[in-house]
């Protein structure tokens, strides 16, 4: 079974150097990275498919741009609606 290495992205100057650093040791263990940004939301203020609208609008940008950043690999990315990134990081890990 390939290894995965999760990278949070946001777009953020930050999550520039969370990419950086995810290439790094992508290549090192020889890792697919695996590109997760998380998209807050309120799930009582839309409708379940305004809900998924919002989420594709929202996270098609962030994550082309990961995407091109890491174009020297064969990167997964998914898109992930919860109020705490480092819970729904952690989830996607277990």
């Amino acid at each position: 079974m390939p290894r995965e290495l999760i990278i949070g992205y946001d777009g953020s100057e930050n999550g520039e150097d969370a990419l950086s650093l995810g290439a790094a040791l992508a290549e090192c263990l020889a890792a697919t990275p695996l590109v997760a940004t998380v998209i807050p939301y309120r799930d009582h203020l839309l409708a379940s498919e305004e809900l998924e609208a919002a989420l594709q609008e929202d996270s098609d940008r962030i994550l082309a741009a990961a995407r091109a950043r890491l174009a020297g690999f064969d990167v997964q990315t998914r898109a992930i609606l919860d109020d705490s990134p480092s819970h729904a990081l952690h989830q996607l890990g277990r």
